[in-house]
């Protein structure tokens, strides 16, 4: 049996990425509600008193996952849950 993508490729993605964002993973942990949004650009911004984080899909599913272990209310527009209910086995 053969596998898209092996434990060791998940774990070397997952470090790369808390190794380029471990500045940014310390300032979401402190927010009850993120607004996340998938775009072609990472970017993040402050509204009315609400993070709103912009996030490509490859940091878009680890910043994700990381946020539902942290219990962070996160908001979603249309186009990222329809991304999640093609996708919902992997957030499950």
């Amino acid at each position: 049996m053969s596998y898209v993508l092996t434990e060791e490729d998940i774990n070397y993605e997952k470090d790369n990425y808390i190794k380029n964002n471990i500045l940014f993973i310390l300032h979401i942990i402190y927010w009850n509600e993120i607004s996340l949004k998938i775009s072609d650009n990472n970017a993040f911004n402050l509204e009315n008193s609400q993070l709103h984080l912009e996030l490509t899909i490859s940091n878009f599913i680890f910043t994700y996952l990381f946020l539902k272990n942290l219990d962070t209310n996160i908001v979603v527009d249309n186009k990222t849950k329809t991304f999640f209910d093609k996708c919902s086995w992997l957030f499950n």
